[in-house]
């Protein structure tokens, strides 16, 4: 749009830079002709853009997988899905994300391990072993009959809640 715009550089080679603009979280590959150092006074406003993790999660080595990825990106992208912050640590927000697959709401973390493509932090571990253990099973219960109207009704909508 041949306006200045605050980014963060994500990759560079010889010509090239690719960034996030900080602000819209537009991501573009630009010439190095195109790139200007910020003034100071430009970085006393934080980012706009947030960065987001999965709750309760973490990839099986050290690093997300090729086809972690991929089923990510097909699990999220152009759905709607209903997002939970669990935690803010600086500009990361921790989510746990459902979503309407295959008729049913599920935890994006859970299906994630079920695929074999992540695994549970300690954390989520330890309180699944005590959701098992706990004598709340009416709350259990409830929950999973959410779990099934909310399903229903992203149905009804082809995927969306109005």
């Amino acid at each position: 749009d041949n306006c200045w715009h605050r980014a963060i550089v994500l990759n560079c080679s010889e010509s090239v830079l690719k960034v996030i603009c900080a602000d819209y979280g537009i991501v573009e590959t630009v010439s190095l002709e195109r790139i200007k150092c910020i003034e100071p006074e430009l970085l006393e406003h934080p980012f706009q853009v947030a960065r987001f993790a999965l709750a309760d999660v973490e990839p099986e080595s050290d690093e997300w997988t090729p086809a972690a990825t991929n089923f990510l990106r097909t699990l999220l992208l152009d759905k709607n899905m209903l997002a939970t912050v669990r935690e803010i640590d600086g500009n990361v927000h921790t989510v746990q994300l459902i979503g309407h697959f295959e008729g049913e709401a599920i935890n994006v973390s859970d299906k994630l391990v079920s695929e074999g493509l992540a695994k549970f932090t300690t954390g989520k571990a330890t309180k699944d072993q005590d959701l098992r253990c706990c004598c709340c099973k009416g709350l259990q219960e409830s929950v999973e009959e959410i779990k099934q109207q909310l399903a229903i009704l992203m149905n009804k909508n082809n995927g969306t809640i109005k």
